[in-house]
């Protein structure tokens, strides 16, 4: 693999050794041109004599030439002297014609009956038929190692024989025919004539330069390169442009199943054929062919831009490939902020018209070296103006100012690679006939903001009061002088009298309200329009409203007012949250009475007064037992409370009997027992008396004493728990 790594290097520095630093053959890269191709093949005794290969050579660089064909190509084998070919025969008077690469393995049988001199006429048979071709391109190739050429059958001198070619290459070569000269040999004779664009001459001193040098003239007529040494590595090659057209030719022994594939998979492929030494050589002549001479050929056509892998069954002499990138130009407006614009809808302004090329699959633009370096050459009219630029690089830019009507016109030609060029004016980039008509620049959105520092106006200061503000933009910018002169601005008040001043600088206008006559408290709308007609005579409309109040009361009084309203609200809310107030309801639960150590039946109640407690117990058998308790709200009982965590407050001097045999109470944890002097309840503790005991949700409620039946005291125990919680 190494080796022939190293025998493809060699192959393309040696072809671009021969192609840097020369005039190129103009040729264009678009796919639905045809080429009509004549080559004058040099088949005199001197290609055969000795021993000489050259004759071989030869016929096999027309059979890789013709490999290389396009759809709607044609290729024409003008020999010196008659060939035959498969049983037929042919001359310089009857060309032999090739118009697919299938047919070019038929070269290989091309023999020479009798060769002989090296008669010009051969050329001039050549250009005469490619004058009656009808083609878009036509290229004359001609392939001889004649020192000096025969001229009705007499022999040419030196000198002589360079004036007759010179003579041929001025008068032809030009726009309808290109010109290509390859001198085989040393001692070959070539053209004095200058190269130009539509003429390329060629020399090799020996035989074996003859395939890389026609392969050379053949990519010129294609549009076709080399594919530089950076985007090989081993059997792997890639581009960052997409191609058109890719060929890959591996020479060397037994070469077979030749193919390019990319993750697998192969592009379109447009040919494959295997290419051969001939043996036919001349019938004078003994046949010395050159057995080095074979290989493989694919081509493919339509390969997006990646990597790719060549692949291939035998032992490779060298590997060469062609590409022919799949480019086109273009030519895009952007405006002063880089944006891109529509140029078929071109308003008034100052433009950057770039140019460059692009991947004609993606539509991207490319800078790649794949494209080798682009010059361009161009001109755009503005109202019949031509203005012509030049550019070497990738792409470039050009400076363009446009005005209203103004008509713009383009054209561009880019030549790059191997010379080949691309050309487009305004047609072909899709422009309107006759160029583009540039617009008035967009009338913009026309806005109207209305604003004003204070509305509420006092009545006896209206004079005094702030103006309204109008603002007016279009598209958020201030109006030009211009534009603000073509603005109508009305407004209406709601009968309130005004007056409007308009301010250009800073694009607003002032709306003053006037103190006239007596004037009613209330609120108003105030309202703008503004109407634009601008010189192209396109409308705009905008309007903005507002509201104010005008009042004979100053803002900051209504204001006291409010607030003192609010405040007194709030210290009426306030004190209805911490006013003191009782539980809402008092019940009791968890009731138990014991008589004479007997459980009994109970019904225990406990209601409040006015500022009296009363706790009434009454058994099934007895009598009623009651005590009551002056109280109070306790220090938590609010209004914001809830009734679960009000209470009452009690003195315990306040508890007093009212009904029954009570000898001893118990509120909570405080106990009371009667006095018997003075049969009141009094705290079993003195020191309690002049403190405060609470009664709140689930306080304990104890009363105990006696109670007569069957003429005995008996005990008795009542039990309840005070609960203030909703019932459940």
């Amino acid at each position: 693999m190494k080796k022939v790594l190293k025998v493809f290097i060699a192959a393309i520095t040696i072809m671009l050794i021969v192609t840097i630093g020369s005039p190129k053959i103009q040729a264009s890269p678009k796919t639905n041109q045809s080429r009509a191709i004549a080559i004058v093949f040099d088949n005199s005794g001197s290609m055969y004599m000795g021993g000489n290969q050259a004759w071989c050579r030869a016929t096999y660089a027309m059979e890789v030439f013709a490999s290389m064909l396009n759809d709607g190509d044609s290729l024409e084998i003008y020999p010196m002297h008659p060939v035959e070919v498969n049983n037929a025969e042919y001359s310089m008077e009857n060309p032999f014609k090739l118009t697919s690469p299938k047919q070019a393995s038929s070269l290989r049988e091309i023999f020479t009956k009798d060769a002989g001199k090296t008669p010009i006429e051969s050329i001039d048979f050549a250009l005469e038929g490619l004058k009656k071709t009808v083609a878009d391109k036509k290229y004359l190739v001609v392939l001889t190692d004649g020192g000096t050429f025969n001229k009705k059958g007499v022999g040419l001198s030196k000198e002589r024989t360079v004036v007759e070619l010179d003579k041929r290459v001025q008068d032809n070569a030009g726009k309808e025919i290109s010109v290509m000269y390859l001198g085989i040999g040393q001692e070959a004779c070539v053209p004095a004539t200058a190269e130009s664009e539509y003429f390329v001459k060629r020399k090799v001193v020996n035989s074996e330069g003859v395939l890389s040098t026609l392969t050379e003239l053949c990519n010129l007529v294609f549009g076709r390169d080399v594919l530089p040494r950076n985007h090989v590595s081993g059997n792997t090659i890639d581009f960052d442009i997409s191609m058109k057209k890719l060929i890959v030719f591996v020479q060397g022994d037994n070469i077979s199943d030749l193919k390019l594939t990319t993750n697998g998979e192969m592009p379109t492929l447009v040919n494959s054929q295997q290419t051969s030494y001939s043996t036919k050589g001349a019938g004078d002549y003994p046949s010395n062919p050159d057995t080095s001479l074979q290989g493989m050929m694919v081509t493919y056509k339509d390969c997006i831009a990646g990597s790719y892998n060549i692949e291939y069954n035998g032992t490779a002499s060298s590997v060469e490939i062609y590409y022919e990138p799949d480019a086109d130009l273009e030519f895009i407006f952007t405006d002063s902020d880089g944006n891109d614009v529509d140029p078929t809808s071109l308003y008034e302004g100052d433009y950057k018209v770039s140019f460059g090329m692009k991947d004609a699959k993606t539509g991207q633009l490319i800078s790649s070296d794949l494209l080798g370096n682009p010059h361009y050459e161009g001109s755009y009219t503005v109202n019949g103006e031509k203005t012509n630029f030049e550019h070497d690089g990738y792409n470039g830019e050009v400076p363009v100012a446009l005005r209203m009507n103004d008509t713009f016109e383009a054209d561009l030609t880019v030549t790059y690679l191997s010379g080949y060029t691309i050309s487009k004016d305004s047609a072909d980039f899709g422009w309107p006939t006759g160029g583009i008509r540039v617009l008035a620049s967009p009338l913009g959105k026309l806005n109207l903001k209305m604003s004003i520092d204070e509305s509420y106006i006092l009545i006896s200061d209206i004079d005094k009061s702030d103006a309204i503000v109008i603002d007016l933009t279009i598209d958020g910018q201030k109006l030009s002088p211009e534009e603000f002169a073509a603005i109508t601005l009305t407004a209406d008040a709601q009968g309130l009298p005004f007056k409007l001043t308009p301010n250009e600088s800073k694009s607003q206008y002032l709306l003053k309200l006037e103190s006239k006559g007596e004037m009613e408290e209330g609120k108003y709308t105030i309202k703008a329009n503004a109407d634009y007609l601008d010189f192209a005579e396109r409308e705009a409309h905008a309007n903005d409203l507002l509201h104010i109040t005008l009042s004979k009361t100053p803002l900051w009084l209504k204001w006291a007012k409010r607030f003192g309203i609010a405040l007194l609200a709030l210290a009426i809310l306030i004190w209805l949250l911490h006013r003191k107030v009782y539980p809402r309801k008092i019940r009791t639960k968890d009731n138990k009475a014991t008589f004479n150590r007997k459980d009994l039946g109970l019904n225990v109640n406990a209601t409040r007064q006015g500022d009296t407690l009363k706790i009434a117990g009454e058994a099934p058998v007895g009598q009623k037992q009651v005590f009551t308790i002056s109280v109070k709200p306790g220090d938590d009982s609010y209004l914001r409370k809830s009734n679960k965590n009000r209470s009452f407050a009690a003195k315990p001097g306040t508890i007093k009997r009212v009904a029954g045999n009570i000898t001893d109470v118990e509120i909570g944890n405080v106990a009371f027992k009667v006095n018997k002097k003075t049969g009141n309840l009094e705290p079993v503790d003195e020191n309690l008396l002049k403190k405060t005991i609470k009664i709140k949700d689930k306080t304990e409620i104890r009363m105990s004493g006696t109670e007569r039946s069957n003429n005995r005291d008996e005990k008795f125990n009542i039990y309840t728990t005070i609960s203030l919680a909703k019932k459940k």
